[in-house]
């Protein structure tokens, strides 16, 4: 999101298609549906709803929720990053992927509704491995060429898995947790852990929300 082209291709400014998945932490989805200017009236009443049903889920009022971002330069919490991820995939068609102390996903079809995903796998020590959301954008990329059906499916398939990673290379490391030890564990957990680890750390919710 830091560089201009990138903002237009998602925003769909420069005459190319907009990515099928937008992968970003909280700061920079706000950043970018400035940009775009996606808000309408109807993906405002969306948002309205979705946001009202995470509060609801997640007990935290305006001031309130967790608070451990994904990604160093994120100053917004993800519960904040919600209006903005429901406003771009209503005027891009992309899949977007707000990742933060939970990670977000939102689909929106015009005809219909929205489904969002909420995946609160990870660790807290990943915020402090430089490059760590950048791996989890190529995992991401990874799994939506990889599974060849639904973009939304495979992303939070992805965000578990990586999160599950973090959760079981945290775990090994021990009395010897550190970023350092952690950055090194998360590498082999991704490269050991199969569909049945993840599964059984699985910690993802979604829920679908017709269009008013």
């Amino acid at each position: 999101m830091r560089t201009d082209f990138c903002r237009e291709l998602c925003c769909g400014h420069c005459g190319l298609p907009p990515p099928a998945v937008i992968r970003c932490n909280a700061s920079e989805a706000a950043a970018l549906a400035a940009a775009c200017k996606s808000e309408t009236e109807a993906s405002a009443a969306l948002a309205a709803r979705v946001a009202a049903w995470a509060a609801e889920s997640f007990a935290f009022g305006d001031h309130d929720g967790p608070t451990a971002a994904k990604g160093a330069d994120s100053t917004a919490q993800w519960y904040q990053a919600l209006p903005q991820a429901v406003a771009l995939a209503a005027q891009t068609g992309s899949v977007v992927a707000v990742t933060g102390a939970v990670d977000v996903v939102v689909s929106v079809d015009g005809s219909s509704g929205c489904r969002v995903g909420l995946c609160e796998n990870g660790h807290e020590l990943l915020t402090r491995i430089t490059a760590a959301g950048c791996a989890l954008s190529a995992v991401c990329g990874a799994a939506v060429a990889a599974q060849k059906g639904s973009p939304f499916d495979a992303v939070l398939g992805a965000l578990s898995a990586y999160g599950s990673a973090g959760e079981a290379g945290a775990e090994s490391c021990g009395a010897a947790l550190g970023p350092g030890s952690l950055r090194a564990a998360l590498i082999d957990q991704l490269w050991l852990s199969g569909p049945d680890e993840a599964g059984r750390r699985e910690r993802v919710t979604v829920r679908d929300f017709a269009l008013a």
